[in-house]
């Protein structure tokens, strides 16, 4: 699912992220732990494609995050640290506009239904998790 070769990002003389490697398989889950400064964060936005790296081969669902980034980030959901939210949408609006960035508006859309999503968000959450997992098991 994600294969890292040999990633290394420098930022001019300062290397954020050196020789690095590891591999992902479907269903398995991997965490980041580290103090500030090692590279965490970097390595997730080459992984993102967000950044491209100096070295090293990444790939995620076989594509590769330099040849092939669309398609990568059809398949990455990534949350950063301080996420991008607009303060001017509902949630309903904000979750269409991911959709639409993502290609899967319909999808994600119709599997909300009517959902009032404005009256409890902790309800919203607990509604919207096996929704997702649905969404997600069908496009494997």
């Amino acid at each position: 699912m994600i294969e890292v070769q040999g990633l290394t990002k420098r930022y001019g003389r300062t290397t954020a992220v050196d020789d690095l490697n590891f591999s992902v398989r479907r269903g398995e889950i991997l965490g980041f732990l580290g103090p500030n400064g090692a590279g965490k964060t970097t390595t997730m936005r080459v992984l993102t494609c967000y950044l491209p790296p100096t070295l090293g081969k990444v790939t995620v669902a076989g594509y590769d995050v330099m040849e092939q980034p669309l398609e990568v980030k059809k398949r990455v959901g990534y949350l950063p640290e301080t996420p991008p939210l607009y303060t001017d949408m509902r949630v309903r609006e904000m979750l269409g506009f991911a959709a639409r960035i993502k290609g899967a508006e319909a999808t994600i859309m119709a599997g909300l239904g009517h959902f009032p999503v404005s009256e409890d968000p902790a309800r919203f959450l607990a509604y919207l998790r096996p929704v997702l997992a649905d969404i997600l098991a069908r496009e494997r």
